[in-house]
């Protein structure tokens, strides 16, 4: 019992998945996959590449800013080899691993290697954010896109505000003072790593900050066109712009850490959101799947070969 409690994550997405297919067409799902083209599903595969070393590239920029200098090479063989962790992590917190491979090849701390791999995850997550919203917006009414938009903005604003702002910050930071004289036995050392933290988020700025945010668009292109090939040799007929808000919808809610992989969450959404589209439950669901493949499945094998090219020592290094 105590497995199946600690496992609920994955128990929860592989429920999720035997729900759409029980309710699913599966002869529909199996035509979908049957019949889906093959050359758009191996170019959407082959265009991983290009949209991985775009976003380590970025990572590099960051880093830069931190003043820790990574090769183009090095750099992309661990973006790739942690993406081999992230598949198979809640919430792909298997990508952190980057964190031992800066730490390793460059003698700095495991706090300021964070935030490098933080700060490269934020430009992911504050752009899915955004179009998480409108994909939302888009599909309800009146007061129900408001209230989208407000949780939304809050849920980005608050955090970011924090980082940018020392008021904001001070305002947590005077609670945390006043429980450290209390009670100077807790281990308020996470609080001061936290402040290490936002010492590395903050120095990403200026010039490492715009072209940061250019190389993120560039890579959501290349993923969006990705996703409207397979959704195209899928059989789904709908536009680009639908199938990037959909797709960004879809990530966003991967990224919760109550599956693996976003397995089942991430159908769900696409199968709900297709289905207020006019698309087929059954060929929405065989959209998810090839999706699954090529992004997850894909991703991992890449990774994996990465991995074994460059595998992560987990040695203790100074925080």
């Amino acid at each position: 019992m105590k497995p199946l409690l600690r496992n609920w994550p994955r128990l929860l997405g592989v429920a999720l998945v035997v729900v759409l297919l029980v309710r699913a067409d599966l002869s529909g799902v199996s035509d979908t996959l049957g019949d889906a083209h093959i050359g758009g599903l191996l170019l959407a595969f082959v265009l991983l590449l290009p949209m991985i070393l775009l976003k380590s590239i970025r990572w590099q920029v960051v880093l830069a800013a931190q003043g820790v200098r990574l090769g183009t090479l090095p750099a992309y063989l661990s973006y790739l080899g942690s993406m081999f962790l992230g598949v198979v992590t809640p919430g792909r917190v298997g990508e952190f691993a980057r964190i031992f491979h800066v730490t390793e090849s460059h003698g700095i701390s495991r706090t300021l290697a964070f935030s490098s791999v933080l700060a490269d995850r934020l430009f992911d997550l504050y752009l899915l954010l955004t179009l998480g919203a409108l994909a939302l917006a888009a599909v309800t009414d009146g007061g129900v896109q408001i209230g989208v938009i407000v949780v939304i903005a809050v849920a980005a604003g608050v955090p970011l505000a924090a980082v940018l702002s020392d008021t904001v910050f001070g305002w947590v930071q005077a609670p945390v003072q006043w429980g450290r004289e209390k009670t100077p036995k807790l281990p308020w050392r996470l609080f001061d790593m936290l402040v290490e933290v936002r010492t590395g988020l903050r120095s990403v700025t200026g010039t490492a900050l715009a072209v940061s945010v250019i190389l993120t668009g560039a890579s959501y292109a290349i993923f969006f066109t990705q996703s409207y090939l397979i959704a195209r040799s899928a059989g789904i007929d709908v536009s680009f712009f639908t199938v990037s808000l959909v797709i960004a919808l879809g990530s966003l809610v991967a990224i919760l850490p109550i599956s693996i992989s976003g397995l089942g969450t991430r159908d769900a959404v696409i199968v709900a959101y297709l289905g207020a589209e006019g698309v087929a439950g059954d060929s929405a669901l065989g959209f998810s799947i090839l999706i699954f493949i090529v992004f997850v499945i894909g991703s991992g094998l890449i990774g994996a070969a990465a991995w074994f090219a460059k595998p992560v020592k987990f040695s203790a290094t100074k925080s």
